[in-house]
């Protein structure tokens, strides 16, 4: 097992690469039949000896790979770049699900609606069963009454929900 106490340690790795936050991650393959080991190190990564010193393992792999004794495959800028544009994509679709999620619709009546996906799956399976029994009026859980507190409301009323609830959708969808 390696614990990078000893110099050598860093000889037997088979490879070092960059990670997307700076850190190192290495493998060393112990050999045929045996298991691959792998880990990771950090800056401030650090150890202590027998004796009880402190070896700050950052340190000497910087100054091994400095020094030419191993190599560190590193992100190139492109790769850097790559990882950079994926994380702004990630973060706008994690704030665009948030807009959907969180979404409140208000009809003409003045009704606030939850308008997120769940929701307007809902109201159009409660319009098709309100249109099939011949109903006007249904009960609606509304978005500015607690959970589970049933309110009157109109068929046309959550019809007009529904499909504000899509539009809004769909702007969202179009950010």
């Amino acid at each position: 097992m390696l614990t990078f106490k000893n110099e050598d340690d860093f000889s037997k790795v088979d490879t070092f690469k960059e990670n997307e936050d700076g850190s190192i991650s290495w493998v060393w393959n112990e050999g045929e039949g045996l298991p691959d080991h792998s880990g990771i190190i950090r800056e401030g990564f650090t150890r202590l000896d027998s004796d009880g010193n402190t070896i700050d393992v950052w340190q000497i792999l910087l100054f091994k790979e400095q020094s030419g004794e191993i190599a560190i495959q590193r992100l190139t800028q492109e790769d850097k770049d790559t990882i950079a544009q994926q994380e702004q994509i990630n973060q706008f679709k994690v704030n665009r699900q948030h807009l959907l999620d969180t979404a409140i619709v208000t009809t003409s009546l003045g009704n606030q609606y939850d308008a997120d996906e769940q929701s307007i799956s809902r109201m159009a399976n409660a319009i098709l069963a309100a249109q099939r029994k011949d109903l006007t009026n249904i009960q609606w859980s509304l978005a500015d009454t607690p959970t589970g507190v049933m309110t009157d409301v109109t068929l046309a009323d959550l019809e007009e929900a529904h499909e504000l609830a899509v539009e809004n959708m769909a702007s969202i969808w179009s950010i």
